[in-house]
């Protein structure tokens, strides 16, 4: 029997994962699982404007509680 000989093929480099694409993919995983979510629970919490929300399917709005106000910083490094 012949022996089979593996090629060696060059690996394409990879991009490096920008901000860009990595607030792009968060945002589309949480897009899709709000929506899972929404259908399997028939509700959704989230915050908006400094208060958890409790969304329903219909979309009626509740507000469940204020946050508490904290100081965010001017710039955020991602690594």
């Amino acid at each position: 029997m012949a022996e089979k000989t593996k090629k060696k093929t060059d690996r394409k480099k990879l991009a490096p994962l920008t901000k860009r694409a990595l607030v792009r993919a968060v945002n589309k995983g949480t897009r899709d699982k709000a929506a899972k979510a929404m259908e399997l629970m028939g509700y959704v919490m989230k915050v908006e404007d400094g208060w958890v929300i409790k969304v329903d399917k219909d979309g009626n709005k509740t507000r469940v509680s204020e946050l508490e106000a904290k100081p965010t910083p001017d710039k955020i490094i991602v690594d």
